[in-house]
């Protein structure tokens, strides 16, 4: 599942807690769910901005010290036994490097 399907289903169930809240129980168990899930799809978007600095801020840091083995454009290239990673993009300007780590899109 992506964080937005997460985030969806989360919102569906706080609500079918909030229809099946008793409004003359003020400690209704489902009124604490759904509070709980509310909070949960709060933190959950918060994150996702912070996700996305984090990608930001890992793909500069391999631009920058060409650390291609960590990319997704990240090619290794063999010679009498030696190897090194290149980028399939061919590298310089032409270098738009992407985590190839597991992130939510």
């Amino acid at each position: 599942m992506t964080l937005d399907e997460i985030i969806s289903n989360l919102e569906d169930q706080a609500k079918d807690r909030e229809s099946s809240i008793d409004k003359d129980d003020p400690e209704c168990i489902f009124r604490t769910d759904a509070k709980a899930l509310r909070e949960a799809v709060s933190l959950l978007e918060n994150l996702t901005g912070e996700v996305a600095a984090a990608r930001r801020d890992i793909a500069a840091l391999l631009w920058l010290y060409g650390h291609c083995e960590y990319c997704a454009h990240g090619q290794k290239v063999s010679y009498s036994g030696a190897s090194r990673w290149g980028c399939k993009l061919g590298g310089a300007a032409e270098c738009r490097p992407e985590w190839r780590g597991r992130c939510p899109k």
